[in-house]
Protein backbone atom coordinates (compact mmCIF):
# COMPACT_ATOMS: atom_id res chain seq x y z
CA UNK A 1 0.00 0.00 0.00
CA UNK A 2 2.73 2.12 0.71
CA UNK A 3 5.42 1.96 -1.60
CA UNK A 4 7.91 4.39 -1.20
CA UNK A 5 11.07 1.99 -0.44
CA UNK A 6 12.61 -1.24 -1.05
CA UNK A 7 15.44 -3.34 -0.14
CA UNK A 8 17.82 -4.89 -3.15
CA UNK A 9 19.88 -8.15 -2.60
CA UNK A 10 22.91 -9.03 -4.06
CA UNK A 11 25.20 -12.13 -3.47
CA UNK A 12 28.37 -12.12 -4.75
CA UNK A 13 31.30 -15.03 -3.43
CA UNK A 14 29.72 -15.56 -0.46
CA UNK A 15 28.53 -13.00 0.98
CA UNK A 16 24.99 -10.94 0.68
CA UNK A 17 23.92 -7.13 0.36
CA UNK A 18 20.97 -5.29 0.73
CA UNK A 19 20.81 -1.97 0.34
CA UNK A 20 17.81 0.31 0.64
CA UNK A 21 16.11 2.05 -1.97
CA UNK A 22 13.77 4.96 -1.06
CA UNK A 23 12.69 8.50 -2.50
CA UNK A 24 15.31 11.10 -2.50
CA UNK A 25 15.36 13.14 0.16
CA UNK A 26 18.28 14.42 2.87
CA UNK A 27 18.42 15.91 6.13
CA UNK A 28 18.50 14.62 9.91
CA UNK A 29 14.67 13.23 9.53
CA UNK A 30 15.85 10.89 6.57
CA UNK A 31 19.21 10.28 8.27
CA UNK A 32 17.48 8.70 11.07
CA UNK A 33 14.75 6.59 8.85
CA UNK A 34 17.57 5.06 7.53
CA UNK A 35 19.13 4.15 10.59
CA UNK A 36 16.29 2.85 11.51
CA UNK A 37 15.86 0.56 8.40
CA UNK A 38 18.77 -1.25 9.06
CA UNK A 39 18.77 -1.62 12.68
CA UNK A 40 15.13 -3.17 11.75
CA UNK A 41 16.87 -5.25 9.00
CA UNK A 42 19.52 -6.72 11.42
CA UNK A 43 17.26 -6.71 14.22
CA UNK A 44 14.29 -8.90 12.42
CA UNK A 45 16.79 -10.99 11.08
CA UNK A 46 17.90 -12.15 14.31
CA UNK A 47 14.28 -12.47 15.82
CA UNK A 48 13.19 -14.18 12.72
CA UNK A 49 15.88 -16.99 12.65
CA UNK A 50 17.25 -17.39 16.39
CA UNK A 51 20.63 -16.75 15.69
CA UNK A 52 22.52 -14.02 16.84
CA UNK A 53 24.49 -13.07 13.28
CA UNK A 54 26.91 -10.16 12.74
CA UNK A 55 26.76 -8.19 9.68
CA UNK A 56 30.16 -8.12 7.88
CA UNK A 57 30.22 -4.55 7.50
CA UNK A 58 27.44 -1.59 7.59
CA UNK A 59 27.03 1.38 4.62
CA UNK A 60 25.74 4.56 6.48
CA UNK A 61 24.42 7.58 4.67
CA UNK A 62 25.96 10.77 5.42
CA UNK A 63 24.00 14.53 6.41
CA UNK A 64 26.40 16.35 4.26
CA UNK A 65 27.10 16.40 1.59
CA UNK A 66 23.78 14.64 0.24
CA UNK A 67 24.79 14.25 -3.12
CA UNK A 68 27.97 12.08 -1.85
CA UNK A 69 26.43 9.95 0.21
CA UNK A 70 25.85 6.58 -0.58
CA UNK A 71 22.66 4.35 0.04
CA UNK A 72 22.76 2.36 3.18
CA UNK A 73 23.31 -0.97 3.07
CA UNK A 74 24.28 -3.93 5.43
CA UNK A 75 26.53 -6.92 4.02
CA UNK A 76 26.55 -10.24 5.57
CA UNK A 77 27.68 -14.27 4.78
CA UNK A 78 25.26 -15.52 2.30
CA UNK A 79 24.63 -18.40 4.30
CA UNK A 80 22.44 -16.48 6.81
CA UNK A 81 20.23 -16.79 4.10
CA UNK A 82 19.60 -20.38 4.45
CA UNK A 83 18.99 -20.52 7.89
CA UNK A 84 15.20 -21.56 8.69
CA UNK A 85 12.75 -19.41 10.22
CA UNK A 86 12.67 -19.90 14.44
CA UNK A 87 8.36 -19.75 13.51
CA UNK A 88 6.09 -21.00 10.28
CA UNK A 89 4.95 -18.50 8.40
CA UNK A 90 1.41 -19.83 9.58
CA UNK A 91 1.44 -19.06 13.07
CA UNK A 92 2.47 -15.65 11.67
CA UNK A 93 -0.11 -15.22 9.31
CA UNK A 94 -2.77 -16.63 11.58
CA UNK A 95 -1.52 -13.78 13.83
CA UNK A 96 -3.17 -11.33 11.53
CA UNK A 97 -6.08 -13.32 10.44
CA UNK A 98 -7.69 -13.27 14.21
CA UNK A 99 -6.77 -9.37 15.13
CA UNK A 100 -8.30 -8.94 11.45
CA UNK A 101 -11.41 -10.60 12.01
CA UNK A 102 -11.55 -9.31 15.54
CA UNK A 103 -11.65 -5.78 14.26
CA UNK A 104 -13.80 -7.20 11.58
CA UNK A 105 -16.50 -8.13 14.23
CA UNK A 106 -16.12 -4.88 15.77
CA UNK A 107 -17.16 -2.91 12.44
CA UNK A 108 -20.99 -4.21 11.86
CA UNK A 109 -23.45 -2.07 9.92
CA UNK A 110 -23.99 -1.15 6.09
CA UNK A 111 -23.41 2.57 5.64
CA UNK A 112 -20.90 3.18 3.00
CA UNK A 113 -18.37 4.13 5.30
CA UNK A 114 -18.78 0.99 7.58
CA UNK A 115 -18.63 -1.37 4.54
CA UNK A 116 -15.19 0.56 2.83
CA UNK A 117 -13.69 -0.28 6.46
CA UNK A 118 -14.33 -4.27 6.14
CA UNK A 119 -13.73 -4.17 2.51
CA UNK A 120 -10.00 -2.59 3.49
CA UNK A 121 -9.79 -4.86 6.18
CA UNK A 122 -10.40 -7.79 3.60
CA UNK A 123 -8.26 -6.46 1.14
CA UNK A 124 -5.28 -5.85 4.02
CA UNK A 125 -5.94 -10.05 4.52
CA UNK A 126 -5.90 -10.41 0.90
CA UNK A 127 -2.35 -8.29 0.05
CA UNK A 128 -4.58 -5.96 -2.14
CA UNK A 129 -6.18 -2.46 -0.29
CA UNK A 130 -6.38 -0.37 -3.07
CA UNK A 131 -9.41 1.82 -3.87
CA UNK A 132 -9.74 -0.39 -7.19
CA UNK A 133 -10.07 -3.53 -5.21
CA UNK A 134 -12.18 -2.36 -2.46
CA UNK A 135 -14.14 -0.76 -4.56
CA UNK A 136 -15.31 -3.86 -6.67
CA UNK A 137 -16.40 -5.71 -3.38
CA UNK A 138 -20.10 -3.73 -3.30
CA UNK A 139 -19.72 -3.99 -7.09
CA UNK A 140 -19.34 -0.06 -7.61
CA UNK A 141 -16.98 2.12 -9.54
CA UNK A 142 -13.67 3.99 -7.72
CA UNK A 143 -15.64 7.45 -8.27
CA UNK A 144 -18.79 6.22 -6.79
CA UNK A 145 -17.19 5.16 -3.87
CA UNK A 146 -15.06 8.25 -3.47
CA UNK A 147 -17.97 10.37 -3.95
CA UNK A 148 -20.46 8.45 -1.50
CA UNK A 149 -17.46 8.98 1.11
CA UNK A 150 -16.74 12.37 0.45
CA UNK A 151 -21.06 12.87 1.04
CA UNK A 152 -20.00 11.66 4.52
CA UNK A 153 -16.79 14.20 5.50
CA UNK A 154 -14.13 11.46 4.93
CA UNK A 155 -11.78 9.73 2.11
CA UNK A 156 -10.16 6.48 1.13
CA UNK A 157 -7.02 7.60 2.46
CA UNK A 158 -8.56 8.38 5.23
CA UNK A 159 -10.10 5.12 6.07
CA UNK A 160 -7.01 3.14 5.11
CA UNK A 161 -4.89 5.04 7.38
CA UNK A 162 -7.80 4.95 10.23
CA UNK A 163 -7.64 1.01 9.98
CA UNK A 164 -4.18 0.53 9.61
CA UNK A 165 -3.61 2.27 12.76
CA UNK A 166 -6.16 0.48 14.96
CA UNK A 167 -4.17 -3.03 13.21
CA UNK A 168 -0.76 -1.33 14.83
CA UNK A 169 -2.18 -0.98 17.79
CA UNK A 170 -3.00 -4.62 18.03
CA UNK A 171 -0.06 -5.70 16.88
CA UNK A 172 2.11 -3.99 19.10
CA UNK A 173 1.15 -5.24 21.64
CA UNK A 174 2.43 -8.35 20.88
CA UNK A 175 6.06 -8.47 22.08
CA UNK A 176 6.30 -11.24 19.54
CA UNK A 177 5.99 -9.17 16.84
CA UNK A 178 9.33 -7.78 15.55
CA UNK A 179 8.58 -3.93 14.05
CA UNK A 180 9.66 -4.98 10.37
CA UNK A 181 6.38 -7.79 11.18
CA UNK A 182 4.21 -5.44 11.70
CA UNK A 183 5.17 -2.63 9.23
CA UNK A 184 5.28 -6.10 6.76
CA UNK A 185 1.28 -6.89 8.13
CA UNK A 186 0.40 -3.17 7.60
CA UNK A 187 1.38 -3.56 3.92
CA UNK A 188 4.51 -0.97 4.16
CA UNK A 189 7.15 -1.63 2.07
CA UNK A 190 9.73 -1.54 4.77
CA UNK A 191 9.95 -0.38 8.22
CA UNK A 192 10.89 3.27 7.70
CA UNK A 193 7.78 4.19 6.28
CA UNK A 194 5.79 2.73 8.70
CA UNK A 195 7.93 4.35 11.34
CA UNK A 196 7.35 7.79 10.00
CA UNK A 197 3.42 7.07 8.97
CA UNK A 198 2.61 5.87 12.78
CA UNK A 199 4.91 8.99 14.40
CA UNK A 200 2.45 11.29 11.55
CA UNK A 201 -0.59 9.21 13.28
CA UNK A 202 0.01 9.58 16.86
CA UNK A 203 2.82 12.00 17.48
CA UNK A 204 4.84 9.00 18.75
CA UNK A 205 6.84 6.30 17.38
CA UNK A 206 5.95 2.53 17.40
CA UNK A 207 8.38 1.92 19.75
CA UNK A 208 7.61 4.50 21.94
CA UNK A 209 3.99 3.27 22.00
CA UNK A 210 5.30 -0.20 22.81
CA UNK A 211 7.01 0.93 25.46
CA UNK A 212 4.15 2.78 27.49
CA UNK A 213 2.07 0.91 29.75
CA UNK A 214 -0.77 -0.65 29.09
CA UNK A 215 -3.17 1.85 30.37
CA UNK A 216 -1.64 4.40 28.71
CA UNK A 217 -0.85 2.78 25.60
CA UNK A 218 -4.77 2.52 25.08
CA UNK A 219 -5.35 6.38 25.00
CA UNK A 220 -2.53 7.46 23.95
CA UNK A 221 -2.83 9.10 20.41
Amino acid sequence: IFATAAWQLECTDGLAQMTFQRESGTGERWHAADLFALAELVGGGRQKRGVHWFPKSVQLTQLEPADAAPRPAVTFAADVLALPMRRADTDFFGYFDAQAEALLEATPGDDAVVSTRRAILEGLKGGDATVRQVASVPATTESTLRRRLAERGTSFKVLVEEVCLELARRYLVNPRLSLTEVAFLLGFSEPSAFHRAFHRWTGRTPLELRNLPGTLRDSAG
